[in-house]
């Protein structure tokens, strides 16, 4: 099926064939491809008009042959016929401001009956063919009844809504200007509440003309602006997500509740925590959509963490603690990339940059054209008082689309000193006192989540005004939470050394149990260094003693390494140390650190993945200095150093053959000027205990992959060299999708993949499928136990009804047992819907991949491709770099 993109190619070329038929002599101008769209027919349209009412010698267009099909596909395919074949011959058209018109070549004919064709296509219904719906579920594993945070919202059968397309003549920009209005034809309009989000208003009884026009008066300067309401659609409830999220936005807004961001909270009972200098408000992350069960509200407790001191406060500290010369420096690493809250407005902004130029007393132009300082502004506008007026202002660039413009990138100003910063800092995230205190407030247990749910649906239901919102559209909210059916696979089975296995148990750990087993497969680690600074000798040499007897206690033989102390732990005495020990016969180099730092760390990684490739293990000095927890953290740094080496440390059982897994996530600047890293892994063994990886980079921010094609094939290879034949199944992990890429990385990637399959050689159909795996979401699932009451879900749940979309195959997975709080499941879409893996097997073999990620002993969130691919692009982007053209498998 020929896209927009091959249509517009093709109108191109017989453009320019037409043109080569009637003007032998020009000099041959190339029209540039335009929209075709609606507007484009309607602009077309009035063009004719203009050909038709034109002198002798302007255009004469060719009355088309009247029939069935007036509609957009047959104004299309007579625009794209040639001349003379019947069809109307539309002026040629260099830009879409200017058309040039040429003299006809053809005998005169009739007129066309314009103003029918624009009639009726005025008056077509641009209604989308509603999808089919997917359910693909599984039978497989124990059931169980599950209460999820989904409440059904019930509406009258056969309801119908009718939408319409609000334009105002001149353009208005302000948002608010268009609701004030609209507002002022309310009455003719017999609107119920406020169906209208700007540009599109939904009503529930259809208006008498197709295009209604009234007369408006400006609120700024009562200058007149006529408003067209233009009928679009006619749909059920059902079809109408938007509608019911501007719907169900004014129903939270009639409880009192504050918009900040995109999620709602109470100002009102907000708790501080004055130990930390914090604030901690409560409040309600809420989703709307249809899925396979109908028209439910996804609704999940929500805790936004404001800090008391403002931007400025900040950057006070930050000179306080610095040089002169350094602060800029240090403010625009420490602030750069952070949230802050405008609490005139309860608005948050991303600091994207801090213009130390620019002070509140500094002028802007308006759109009147007049000039207003940051400082004057802010005071007439929401009564701000600024005190410090040499303050640098904080710079954030919104990217907003704008209607039929491409996008714009925008610059607000914002004073630090009116700027309260929210979240948590790293150096409070490192703090165990900090995070135990903060954790009190955001850890919600199962059974009080579903408590403050059940408050949510009361809140509703007794406030007359969110009832009334909900009543004047015939709907209402169910009185308590959706339960449905669950099911569990059960413990899973973990394969170590010696032709052992051992149980994971109900908390999806087997850390015990390891420390007792050999591994899967060890490599002996023969030809070592280890670098450190001399004054950490004594905590060195224990650590290394522990070394060796862990090693012969896991089945791995460990020699004595070669020793390098260093007098300071300047980063440069590292570099050129290891540079020197590094050797061809060299296996491993294990650095010490007295402190942990970034740019010591990075340039320790850089050198040891690009430069000079070797296996390398970092270790911070504090984390062997405690000798009672020595032999277990050696144990773990054991483990990693064999899976570095390329060893195996155990496995499960994968219920498929010759099968590859792949790993795919991007890593992206948090201060958006570095570019982008994709991280591609692949497994190249039926365990899935070896690894193929590469990474590329790209333009910062792009989420969707470029470098698929060549990564894909370097996995091929990589399968084939190791076994000498290749995958007959492919499975596919894409972490960092969300639910607007989904069509677009199903129509971008998933070509790019089927392209190298069909290439590999003739006949050669593997079983593939993608997977997007979704970790940031708000569903979350509770065990609804007869006598036990409401608790978390054990590792190994699956739901794959009633909540999972109506249009894609997905499933949510429980994989992680948590002590504290509430577990969150992982989403996972398969992109494409006819898979030929079963439900089942794809539920169980995600499930099982999520053992697999060697750092640790048990279940994690994701699959453990996507896990090693995320490291993997994370290591590149801010430690090393940069890429190496070369793979070693088994190291990530």
């Amino acid at each position: 099926m020929a896209g927009r993109g091959a249509l517009l190619e093709r109108l191109k070329i017989k453009r320019e064939e037409s043109s080569n038929e009637e003007r032998p002599g020009d000099g041959g101008t190339t029209s540039r491809p335009v929209p075709v769209g609606r507007a484009q027919l309607l602009r077309r349209l009035n063009v004719q008009n203009q050909a038709a009412a034109a002198p002798t010698g302007g255009l004469q267009p060719i009355a088309p042959e009247r029939g069935a099909g007036c509609g957009r596909a047959q104004l299309w395919k007579n625009m794209t016929q040639r001349p003379g074949e019947g069809a109307l011959r539309y002026p040629e058209i260099k830009s879409q401001e200017t058309p040039v018109r040429t003299p006809a070549t053809h005998g005169q004919s009739s007129q066309p009956d314009v103003a029918n064709l624009q009639s009726q296509l005025d008056s077509m219904s641009l209604q989308k063919k509603r999808c089919e719906s997917v359910i693909r579920s599984g039978v497989e594993g124990q059931t169980f009844t599950a209460a999820v945070n989904y409440i059904r919202l019930i509406s009258k059968e056969n309801a119908q809504i009718y939408e319409y397309f609000v334009g105002f003549t001149p353009e208005i920009d302000s948002r608010r200007f268009r609701f004030i209005m609209l507002k002022q034809h309310a009455e003719a309009l017999q609107f119920v509440g406020n169906a209208f989000d700007g540009a599109k208003l939904y009503l529930r009884h259809k208006l008498p003309l197709q295009e209604n026009v009234y007369e408006c008066s400006h609120p700024s300067d009562n200058s007149v602006v006529q408003m067209k309401i233009i009928y679009k659609n006619q749909m059920k409830m059902s079809e109408a997500m938007h509608w019911c999220g501007i719907l169900f936005r004014r129903v939270l807004d009639s409880l009192n509740l504050t918009q900040i961001g995109r999620n709602f909270y109470d100002m009102e009972t907000s708790t501080p925590v004055p130990q930390y200098n914090l604030e901690i408000l409560p409040g309600f992350v809420t989703a709307m959509a249809e899925y396979e069960g109908g028209i439910m509200v996804q609704v999940d407790v929500s805790h936004k963490v404001l800090r008391r001191a403002n931007a400025l406060e900040a950057m006070i500290n930050i000179y306080k603690r610095f040089p002169k010369d350094q602060v800029q420096e240090q403010i625009k690493k420490e602030l750069l990339g952070q949230v802050v809250m405008t609490r005139y407005n309860n608005k948050t902004y991303r600091i994207d940059d801090i213009d130390f130029s620019l002070n509140p007393n500094d002028t802007f132009q308006k759109r009147d054209g007049s000039s207003c300082s940051y400082k004057q502004h802010l005071r007439d506008q929401y009564q701000v008082r600024i005190v410090d007026e040499k303050q640098p202002l904080l710079v954030h660039r919104p990217k907003k689309k704008k209607r039929g413009q491409e996008n714009i990138t925008e610059t607000i100003i914002l004073v630090p000193e009116v700027c309260s910063l929210t979240g948590i800092t790293d150096a409070m995230k490192n703090d165990f006192r900090i995070m135990k205190d903060i954790s009190g407030f955001t850890r919600v247990k199962p059974v009080d989540r579903i408590g403050r749910l059940d408050g949510f649906i009361q809140r509703i239901n007794n406030c007359q005004n969110a009832k009334k919102i909900l009543e004047d559209w015939g709907l209402r909210l169910d009185t308590a939470p959706l339960r449905m059916e669950g099911r569990n696979f059960g413990p899973e089975k973990i394969l170590v050394g010696a032709g052992r296995s051992v149980t994971t148990g109900d908390k999806a750990d087997f850390s015990r149990d390891l420390t007792r087993a050999k591994m899967l497969c060890s490599v002996d680690l023969l030809n070592w260094a280890v670098v450190f600074c001399e004054r950490n000798k004594g905590n060195v040499n224990n650590f290394i003693e522990t070394l060796l007897k862990c090693g012969m206690e896991l089945g791995m033989k460990i020699s004595r390494p070669r020793i390098e102390g260093l007098r300071s732990d300047n980063t440069s005495e590292y570099i050129n140390t290891l540079k020197r020990l590094i050797k061809p016969e060299l296996q491993l180099v294990v650095c010490i650190f007295p402190t942990m730092r970034e740019d010591r760390y990075s340039a320790v990684k850089k050198l040891c993945c690009a430069e000079q490739p070797i296996a390398s293990q970092c270790i911070n000095d504090k984390t062997i200095s405690k000798p009672d927890k020595l032999r277990s953290v050696t144990q773990k740094i054991a483990l990693q150093i064999n899976c570095k080496l390329g060893g195996e440390l155990w496995g499960v059982g994968i219920p498929l053959k010759k099968i590859m897994f792949i790993g795919m996530d991007t890593y992206h600047d948090p201060t958006r000027k570095g570019r982008s890293v994709v991280g591609f892994v692949a497994s190249i063994n039926d365990f899935a205990t070896r690894w193929f990886s590469k990474a590329a980079f790209q333009e910062a921010g792009q989420e969707l992959a470029d470098a698929l094609k060549l990564a894909f094939q370097g996995a091929i290879k990589a399968y084939f060299d190791a076994n000498g034949d290749l995958p007959e199944n492919i499975i596919l992990y894409r972490d960092g999708v969300g639910d607007g890429m989904l069509p677009i990385a199903r129509d971008y990637e998933l070509p790019q993949l089927r392209e190298v399959i069909a290439n590999v050689k003739p006949n050669y159909k593997p079983n593939f499928s993608c997977i997007v795996v979704q970790k940031r979401i708000n569903t979350r699932i509770f065990l609804d136990h007869p006598r036990n009451g409401i608790g978390n879900p054990a590792p190994g749940s699956v739901i794959d009804n009633t909540i999972t979309r109506r249009t894609w195959y997905d499933f949510f997975l429980v994989s992680q047992h948590v002590s504290q709080g509430t577990v969150s499941p992982t989403h996972y879409i398969v992109l494409d819907s006819e898979s030929k893996f079963p439900p089942d097997m794809l539920q169980r073999i995600s499930y099982k991949l999520t053992f697999m990620y060697y750092n640790w002993p048990g279940a994690i969130r994701v699959p453990a491709p996507c896990q090693y691919a995320h490291k993997f692009a994370y290591l590149i982007g801010q430690n090393v770099r940069r890429v190496k053209n070369h793979t070693k498998y088994g190291v990530l």
